[in-house]
């Protein structure tokens, strides 16, 4: 898709400006990450990160970049970094002129994707598809040769958020908690998705200014949650899903009555018994993988498996079938 610049217009412009971005600099499959800081909007574009002002004007472009990733900017504003999934380095550029003052090298923690600030502290979730390895590592940015920190070893490359001393660091089941006070990542306890019925795993997370609160969306619903990550546990919701939709009716000759909600008998059919096939659906059982080890972080398996298991549903019928005269007629007969 192709990239736009969205800006609020003030009361000299008297309307909104929306600035398609590919007219001027070129067409890009994917539109990355937006930042701002220092009077500037960055939004990174595969190679490069295209600059425009507040009012939506492009003013720049910083390229020689390759696959950028995500951006932050330092609260001042004169600070922009973006990890660099090609070169597997995080970039630190000067907002004021658009220079790079440096290239920070994670080559041991390949396809660096996302960035949190934390004062001095930038933490880097990394990990390539098809290496089945990934986890999040600190860089002191106040060292001229910064020496990366990781966190646990994971299986892919996380969601991770921080504030006030504290870093979250998301995988598909697993929120963990640390305390990064010292600059040294002490783990503090994890939340698992599958203890509070989120089968579909953590999504977006994003912490609190106090770094004492994390909100969250699990990985494909609609739910809001809080989290109190001082005790780990909930705090409040601010919306659930609504119920799956029921199975479909099955239906079988001779027998034009919805079937009852699906069953499961513990008792052999009786002899003469029709059989019907339906499938139930069976609820996700929390894996019971055991801990990754910190030298074998491919140990884990990539993610839990969701099964459905065909039923057979036995009804009491008579030889030869009895035709029922009205739909009633068979469900009463059928309890």
């Amino acid at each position: 898709m192709a990239g736009l610049a969205v800006s609020q217009a003030t009361t000299a412009t008297a309307a909104d400006s929306l600035t398609p971005l590919d007219n001027a600099t070129g067409s890009f499959d994917i539109a990355g990450d937006i930042a701002v800081g220092g009077g500037k909007v960055f939004t990174s574009m595969d190679d490069r990160i295209i600059v425009a002002d507040t009012e939506g004007r492009l003013t720049g472009a910083i390229t020689g970049l390759s696959d950028v990733r995500d951006l932050v900017t330092t609260p001042d504003g004169t600070r922009l970094y973006a990890a660099l999934g090609g070169s597997h380095e995080v970039a630190e550029i000067n907002t004021a002129d658009l220079g790079i003052i440096r290239r920070i090298p994670l080559a041991p923690y390949q396809c660096p994707s996302r960035l949190a600030l934390a004062e001095h502290q930038l933490w880097v979730s990394y990990g390539c598809p098809a290496d089945s390895s990934g986890g999040a590592v600190g860089v002191d940015l106040s060292a001229s040769i910064p020496d990366p920190v990781p966190t646990n070893p994971l299986v892919d490359a996380p969601k991770i958020a921080s504030a006030g001393g504290t870093l979250v660091v998301a995988d598909f089941w697993d929120l963990r908690v640390y305390d990064i006070q010292n600059g040294t990542p002490t783990l503090r306890g994890t939340i698992n998705s599958y203890d509070h019925q989120l089968w579909n795993g953590w999504g977006q997370v994003t912490l609190a200014p106090d770094g004492l609160t994390a909100y969250t969306t699990p990985g494909s619903a609609n739910d809001f949650d809080a989290w109190d990550l001082t005790t780990l546990t909930k705090a409040r919701s601010y919306g659930k899903r609504g119920s799956s939709p029921p199975p479909s009716p099955a239906s079988s000759p001779g027998l034009t009555a919805p079937l009852p909600a699906c069953r499961r008998s513990r008792f052999p059919a009786a002899p003469g018994a029709k059989t019907i096939s339906r499938r139930c659906p069976t609820p996700p059982r929390t894996p019971t993988a055991p801990s990754p080890s910190p030298t074998s972080p491919g140990s884990r398996p990539r993610g839990p498996t969701r099964s459905t298991t065909t039923t057979l549903q036995t009804v009491e019928a008579a030889a030869p079938p009895k035709r029922w005269k009205s739909p009633g007629d068979a469900r009463r007969h059928l309890g």
